[in-house]
């Protein structure tokens, strides 16, 4: 549905608490904005059920182009219960858009999503795990709670771990942790095999790092893969490596193991 507003607070703020309201700020001498506005239009048709186009010309209402802060055109907004939840300015291809919209956009499954992250931050994984997989039960495509749950299983069964994740593609917003899964699932079935790894200084370190993984233990893991790098950095194609990268990925910038070791992987890698 797509609507030129004529009363905001009914057409976007009231209706919003019934069905999220994209809200596209306009002009017609603005070139951008008649790029953007088809392709606003034509994925509003194609998600008809899942939110709604309104369209503000701001020659019409410049009040309300300033009351929320509009400084540039074409300006997209997102309304959701009657509070403005996110937006951005300028054009995007209709791929982005729909990237932007899926991790902005509610689902009925919000709360129990942040209940679980909250768990597998305080290293609650066995609980986080169950609330995910009764997610998984009622919305078997719930993409966020698949990626999250492959991040808990890669360790105890990284094939399924794999399974969870083999739909997200490069662009998606979920992709970095996706690509971490992948690589930290390969290490896990290869180091299944030590057997098939060659003799080197560095192959203790590196299946020291295995286990220390299995245990959830990242700081020793990222211990013990950095000694192996200065030990033998192109050890079984660059095995340690490739290890750092993932777990660095996988843990995020924020995290303060991340920070701790950062610094140590560069100096190892630039060796």
């Amino acid at each position: 549905m797509v609507t030129d507003v004529t009363d905001f607070s009914i057409e976007v703020l009231e209706r919003s608490h019934s069905i999220p309201v994209l809200v596209d700020f306009w002009a017609p001498w603005c070139g951008p904005c008649r790029t953007l506005g088809p392709i606003l239009e034509g994925l509003a048709r194609r998600h008809e059920s899942e939110w709604e186009l309104a369209k503000v010309n701001i020659d019409e209402n410049q009040e309300l182009a300033m009351k929320y802060g509009v400084m540039g055109i074409p300006a997209v907004k997102l309304f959701v219960d009657g509070k403005e939840r996110d937006g951005f300015t300028g054009t995007k291809p209709a791929q982005a858009i729909e990237q932007w919209l899926s991790k902005t956009l509610p689902t009925p499954f919000d709360s129990a999503l942040a209940e679980a992250r909250k768990l597998l931050d305080q290293r609650q994984p066995e609980l986080a795990e169950a609330m995910l997989a009764n997610i998984l039960k009622q919305d078997p495509g719930n993409r966020r709670a698949k990626v999250m749950r492959a991040q808990i299983l890669v360790f105890s069964e990284p094939e399924q771990a794999v399974g969870l994740v083999s739909d997200v593609r490069e662009g998606d917003v979920e992709f970095e942790i996706a690509d971490a899964v992948h690589s930290l699932a390969k290490l896990f079935m290869q180091s299944a095999t030590p057997a098939q790894m060659h003799d080197s200084p560095a192959k203790r370190n590196c299946l020291n790092a295995v286990d220390a993984l299995g245990k959830g233990d990242f700081d020793a893991a990222l211990t013990e893969f950095i000694a192996a790098m200065k030990a033998d950095r192109g050890f079984y194609d660059e095995y340690a490596g490739k290890a750092c990268v993932a777990i660095l990925k996988y843990l995020g910038d924020n995290s303060e193991i991340t920070k701790k070791h950062q610094r140590g992987f560069g100096t190892a890698r630039d060796v």
